[in-house]
């Protein structure tokens, strides 16, 4: 087995000898940690500082970042796409920074492949060019262990609150776009800028949130800034998750709209059924302490067959509570030919309550003919 680790002996002795000549000279001289030469790590061409310390496996095909300073990856120019995956395993309380440029990473045809994951610690991601994660059906796009507490910020690398830099971030199901893997929670993901565009979706059903709770999994403490976001579950038979919230019977809560672009959806494209919220639960799946203050949103449960969950609130049999709205665009609805849940409130036969408006422009429907 073969591994391909970043060390600097050989320039970290060079600099301990300049370092002891200059004190002996009564010189005190600063070392600037350069940045190591790029390395080609299974397709993918990684570059980093001295603190962004890295190894690959090309016996499990994996990248692990470990180190707490700048790291840059991109797409080796002779492979375009990858099955090469990246963890990042920092420790609590530490935080990695990672820029993606023109990274496209596909393990769709493996089951429990994961494409990114945030094992520990917290991980700032900066967009630069294009970019796509996809996973197997059981995995997130980019999967963040809530177990762990691990945590997520995405960001353009051009400027903060830009939309510059895309990710496309999916599973194969159940698990969600970003977020938790089948069976896990999806939590302490914030959206700064960048163009972001997460889903779960298959043939025949979805079960995972666009961003958020995988299958049975809840979806909260998630923040969107700025950028352009896109997120859904949908596929061309039913769909279970919320586009922003939780996965198939997993509740939506804490999740907080200050600015940017958004468009989140629950959505199936041939007959059947859509039953998730926009933002919210997922099917079964309760909306809660969800706040809009700014922002252009659109979120909504829509299919050609029935809409059962709210646009913001419960999914299907779950209720939509706690949600306030203070500024910004709002549009939510539910369905467009048959819509059984709230424009804001409950999915199809629950209840909506505590639902503030106090500004912003909003129009809020559940549409049935």
């Amino acid at each position: 087995m073969n591994f391909c680790i970043k060390v600097f002996d050989q320039r970290k002795r060079g600099i301990a000898l300049l370092l002891a000549a200059a004190l002996l000279a009564g010189v005190w001289i600063t070392p600037t940690p350069a940045r190591a030469a790029d390395e080609d790590c299974g397709g993918l061409s990684v570059t980093a500082d001295d603190a962004g310390d890295f190894s690959y496996d090309d016996g499990t095909n994996t990248l692990t970042i470990t180190g707490t300073g700048k790291v840059a990856i991109k797409n080796n120019d002779a492979l375009p796409i990858t099955s090469t995956k990246i963890i990042v395993a920092v420790g609590a309380g530490e935080t990695a920074q990672i820029t993606l440029d023109g990274v496209h990473i596909d393990v769709s045809s493996e089951e429990n492949g994961c494409a990114f994951l945030v094992e520990s610690g917290a991980l700032e991601l900066l967009l630069q060019g294009d970019n796509t994660l996809k996973s197997g059906s059981t995995r997130a796009g980019l999967e963040v262990n809530a177990k762990n507490i691990a945590s997520l910020t995405i960001d353009s690398a051009a400027a903060s609150g830009s939309d510059a830099g895309s990710l496309t971030a999916c599973s194969n199901g159940d698990g969600a776009g970003i977020g938790g893997g089948s069976g896990d929670d999806g939590s302490n993901i914030t959206i700064s800028g960048g163009t972001v565009e997460a889903y779960s979706s298959y043939d025949s059903m979805s079960h995972g949130a666009g961003i958020g709770g995988g299958a049975g999994g809840n979806g909260s403490y998630i923040t969107i800034s700025g950028g352009e976001v896109k997120a859904y579950s949908g596929n061309d038979g039913i769909s279970n998750g919320a586009g922003i919230g939780g996965g198939a019977r997993g509740n939506g809560s804490y999740i907080t709209i200050s600015g940017g672009k958004v468009e989140a959806f629950s959505s199936a494209q041939l007959p059947g059924n859509a039953n998730g919220a926009g933002i919210g639960g997922g099917d079964r799946g309760n909306g809660s302490f969800i706040e809009i203050t700014g922002g252009k949103v659109k979120a909504y449960s829509i299919n050609i067959g029935q809409a059962n969950g709210a646009g913001i609130g419960g999914g299907k049999g779950g209720d939509g509570s706690d949600i306030i709205i203070s500024g910004g665009e709002v549009e939510a609805f539910s369905g467009n030919s048959s819509g059984s849940g709230a424009g804001i409130g409950g999915g199809d036969n629950n209840e909506g309550s505590n639902i503030t408006i106090s500004g912003g422009v909003v129009k809020a429907y559940s549409c049935y003919s």
